[in-house]
């Protein structure tokens, strides 16, 4: 009997992506990338990682692919206070002065790159920023510190 495959999760396959990387200056996997074990710790194929992104599968939640996966760390990459701060004050003068929440969906004309408010929200929840813990308290913050 073939043994189980290990659970995916969506941040384990971030952390492989960025481990390909660095190992091939900075090109993104793809299905057909072949052997994907060095970058995950056990044996593994990017095409069968991509499979189980596609389908749901070992432990994967979210249906997604290894082309949005690789766009996301390219994303988060370069996610800073003043990039976040900028997107959300290019939002307000294309939207009446309404701030973006999670539920704005595209966010990809304010960074220039594929994304949406709620994977934001979902990044801010994750960083170190002191009082910042959503889209909502960061349009609070930029309202503060803009007077």
């Amino acid at each position: 009997m073939t043994p189980k495959k290990p659970r995916l999760t969506d941040e384990r396959v971030r952390n492989a992506i960025r481990r390909y990387q660095a190992a091939h200056g900075g090109a993104n996997p793809t299905k057909d990338s072949g052997d994907a074990t060095p970058y995950f710790g056990f044996t593994e194929k990017w095409s069968l990682v991509e499979r189980a992104l596609t389908r749901r599968q070992r432990g994967i939640l979210r249906q997604s692919s290894l082309v949005e996966l690789c766009q996301d760390v390219e994303f988060t990459r370069g996610l800073t206070f003043e990039r976040l701060k900028a997107a959300i004050l290019r939002y307000r003068e294309l939207h009446r002065g309404e701030d973006p929440t999670m539920y704005s969906e595209d966010a990809t004309p304010y960074f220039g790159v594929p994304a949406h408010w709620s994977r934001v929200d979902e990044i801010l929840r994750g960083m170190p920023l002191p009082g910042v813990y959503r889209v909502f308290t960061l349009c609070e913050y930029c309202t503060l510190i803009r007077g």
